[in-house]
């Protein structure tokens, strides 16, 4: 509902009972209209005052506080929790917060959030732009297959109407049965696209008002304000994704044909499937809503790569030492970390949900084979198969084993200075000499190796396994390699810890390219090859960083 209902939109801030003062202004830190004569005594009091038609497009209950008091609080009473990033009053909602320690006054957790740089307020901007570039582009994809739809039932109409001139009053029936079937299949089609195409423009349409009240309280209400509007504003679009998510899995695309004859001879064979009209009905290609198009941190990003996602490793509960080694993904969007425990640890980023499984001993590397199962290489004892349901450990390889890597049912590791293949099972494949003890290792969907002693990176074809040098020691200057990885294109990349940067290896000029630079001590990396998107560990173990590459 819009801030101003009505043209007579009676002031709010008169002391008069018989108030008859028209609203013409609308006062931000009272969050209230106001007419001509209080105007001028809030202007005295330096509040933020815009006339009341500019705020019709912004919805009201983003910038209201959590306060369920009789005689509302002031919002620079509230307080923010930061364990539960929630904002609430100190009178009426304390219940939740009681034990929370890390807890600020909202003037504080607020402080900056107007600025340019401010992180809450950009991402929230690019995110709701996004979300609404995505549901436009659902409405200009059900469009066109709407019109596709049309053109494929004239098409076959035509073809029909072309074939009966050899067939007289047989055929002359036969074409009425054909459009009436037509017509039923596209009016089922048309009917629930236009549906969807309703609820992807309310959507949409919502996004637009969130955006519009985001920019506003942005630019005239005060920081306080802001902030509650922009957390609210955070929570719907997290709604939003959710019903983005689910939404779209249900849309499908329609397409029309049928069986049809070629000449008059063919009558006797083709009239006994003549006629049948098929609606198929086919998975269409999902957009990806983490997919945004926003660019943060410019001083970050030297090409397409933007940060999505920073996360600090407090948020995960790893035990006394705190920090991650090495950390990979599932399909199921959980990133998976060790650490200095016997342990691994789960990270759902999309329900935020997060889970210990204690492990027979220390791992060194981890890396995913499924959403259900998982790969840890731990040392001197080898490599084990762990299943996250379960959380049963299942030991396959007894080599000794700091890094491993897994494709199409092939297990990689190195022990030592040795390149081992093994089934999923245990059984060894194959076994090959590399000349120097590799730290890290990756496989591309060809089967080519690539294994790198945080100096250089070698490459083992997957023919006979030959060496070749794709990233010198000298070549490399004073390059100190934290760790590679393999996107979805068969592409290398490498974290440059010396230079604090993600590097993208050319393998045919064996050159490289800055992707993503001016990130602190990063160690290893991880690629998403479904969704193209990579995973840095930074500032020694600290922090987890998620880029859309």
């Amino acid at each position: 509902m819009s801030m101003s209902e009505s043209t007579n939109t009676l002031c709010g801030s008169c002391p008069s009972s018989e108030n008859n003062n028209t609203a013409k202004f609308w006062c931000f830190d009272c969050l209230k209209p106001i007419c001509t004569e209080c105007r001028e005594t809030h202007l005295g009091k330096f509040h933020s005052i815009i006339s009341i038609s500019e705020v019709d497009k912004m919805d009201k209950s983003v910038i209201t506080g959590p306060c369920k008091c009789i005689i509302k609080c002031f919002q620079n009473s509230f307080l923010h929790c930061k364990s539960h990033d929630e904002i609430y009053c100190p009178l009426c909602t304390t219940e939740k917060h009681i034990t929370c320690t890390e807890v600020q006054s909202i003037e504080k957790a607020a402080k900056g959030c107007q600025h340019s740089a401010s992180v809450l307020v950009t991402d929230l901007e690019r995110k709701l732009a996004d979300w609404q570039e995505n549901y436009l582009r659902l409405i200009e994809e059900q469009e066109l297959n709407l019109t596709d739809l049309n053109f494929q039932k004239f098409l076959i109409k035509t073809k029909v109407s072309h074939f009966r001139k050899d067939m007289n009053e047989y055929l002359n029936e036969l074409e009425d049965n054909i459009g009436n079937q037509l017509d039923r299949y596209y009016e089922q089609c048309r009917t629930q696209m236009t549906k969807h195409i309703e609820t992807i423009q309310q959507r949409s349409n919502t996004l637009s008002s969130l955006e519009s009240g985001l920019h506003l309280t942005t630019k005239h209400a005060s920081e306080c304000c802001t902030f509650i509007a922009a957390k609210n504003i955070d929570r719907i679009q997290c709604e939003e994704e959710s019903f983005f998510e689910t939404f779209q899995e249900a849309l499908n695309i329609f397409k029309l044909s049928y069986s049809k004859g070629e000449t008059v001879d063919d009558l006797k064979e083709v009239l006994k499937t003549f006629g049948e009209v098929k609606l198929e009905v086919k998975e269409r290609n999902i957009i990806d809503s983490r997919q945004y198009r926003g660019i943060q941190d410019a001083v970050r990003i030297r090409t397409a790569a933007y940060r999505l996602h920073d996360y600090d490793s407090t948020e995960f509960d790893l035990g006394e030492d705190g920090r991650i080694s090495n950390s990979c993904w599932n399909s199921k969007r959980e990133i998976l970390m060790v650490g200095n425990e016997r342990a691994v640890w789960t990270y759902n980023i999309i329900n935020k949900s997060k889970e210990r499984i204690n492990l027979s001993d220390f791992p060194e590397d981890v890396f995913a084979v499924d959403d259900k199962t998982f790969l840890v290489a731990m040392g001197k004892n080898g490599v084990s198969l762990v299943n996250t349901a379960t959380k049963r450990e299942q030991h396959i390889l007894k080599s000794f084993s700091d890094c491993v890597a897994y494709q199409d049912d092939v297990i990689y590791t190195v022990d030592k200075k040795i390149l081992i293949l093994s089934h999923i099972h245990g059984s060894i494949m194959k076994i090959k000499s590399i000349g120097f003890h590799a730290n890290s290792i990756c496989v591309d969907s060809k089967g080519d190796v690539y294994v790198s002693d945080n100096q250089h990176i070698c490459k083992l074809d997957s023919v006979n396994y030959r060496k070749e040098v794709v990233l010198a020691e000298k070549g490399n200057e004073t390059c100190d390699i934290g760790g590679i990885t393999i996107d979805k294109d068969n592409r290398l990349y490498y974290s440059d810890k010396t230079n604090g940067a993600i590097m993208r290896l050319d393998l045919n000029s064996k050159t490289a390219k800055v992707i993503i630079e001016n990130l602190q001590n990063p160690l290893s990396i991880a690629c998403d090859k479904t969704n193209n998107q990579i995973l840095v560990i930074t500032d020694r173990g600290s922090n987890i960083e998620i880029w859309q590459l």
